[in-house]
């Protein structure tokens, strides 16, 4: 990473979608400057490319699990910053479909998990 520019993980995504051991957090990039955090994240597409290659590769994995949502929420948020939102809700509805958005009770499942994550997205700011 470049000088000045701090990568950490978006944490509002622990809790959010799967429990904290189950979530994922997308990449976010950060510069400080005159005392404010910027978010340049948008700005380096390549990491945004090997962050979203590192969660799908993950969620193929686990995704015949009920523990796998929290990994395909992030993997979605960084689509959505690459711009390809209409491949990644394509995706969403294919794995709906097939009966993979499953998860236990305490979390979102199925059609729920697919609007409470656009939504989220939206408010976050990915979208």
């Amino acid at each position: 990473m470049a000088d000045g520019i701090f990568a950490t993980g978006d944490a509002r995504f622990g809790y959010a979608f799967a429990s904290f051991a189950d979530s994922a957090m997308p990449v976010r990039l950060l510069t400080f400057s005159h005392g404010r955090w910027k978010d340049v994240t948008r700005a380096h597409p390549e990491t945004l490319r090997a962050d979203a290659a590192r969660w799908l590769k993950a969620y193929k994995s686990r995704r015949s699990g009920i523990r796998a949502l929290g990994i395909l929420a992030a993997w979605v948020a960084d689509e959505y910053r690459l711009g390809k939102r209409s491949a990644a809700d394509a995706f969403l509805r294919s794995e709906l479909r097939a009966g993979r958005l499953r998860g236990d009770r305490y979390w979102p499942r199925g059609k729920t998990y697919i609007s409470t994550l656009q939504r989220r997205l939206r408010v976050w700011g990915y979208a």
